[in-house]
């Protein structure tokens, strides 16, 4: 049986979890319209800023559902939740190969502090992905042992 305390705690982890990550996209936003709006950077026109840019949105509202509603997209639906985690883990590696290329390139808007920012956070997102499939990996094989 589940306490009613550990229910809270989860669902405190879930707002938390929804607040952090709406900052941060609204900051991926923000860079990323800024990138658009500089007509001195060279490297701003391409398909991944536009990717980048609408993803942010629909990652804001996504987190938003969830600070509104209190419920994870899961709970709705073990298809829109897995959809999500998909989209996330997508949009995440375009974030890293996008903000790689730029500090790459010789562009004037190439590291920004909130590139930066940006950039580890995402590092962090994807080692936690990688994270959680080595140990689904590990799980499943112990099953099948």
């Amino acid at each position: 049986m589940v306490s009613k305390s550990s229910g809270k705690a989860t669902k405190g982890g879930v707002m938390t979890g929804a607040v952090i990550a709406l900052v941060i996209n609204a900051l991926v936003l923000y860079v990323m319209i800024q990138i658009k709006n500089d007509k001195s950077c060279k490297c701003n026109d391409n398909k991944e800023r536009e990717f980048l840019q609408w993803g942010a949105v629909a990652l804001i509202v996504i987190n938003l559902y969830v600070l509104v509603t209190g419920k994870r997209l899961s709970q709705n639906s073990q298809m829109i939740g897995a959809l999500g985690v998909i989209f996330s883990l997508v949009y995440f590696i375009i974030l890293v190969i996008y903000l790689t290329k730029l500090k790459s390139k010789e562009c004037e808007c190439n590291e920004s502090t909130f590139q930066k920012v940006i950039r580890y956070y995402s590092y962090f997102v994807l080692a936690i992905y990688a994270l959680l499939v080595a140990i689904g990996i590990l799980l499943f094989l112990s099953h099948m042992l």
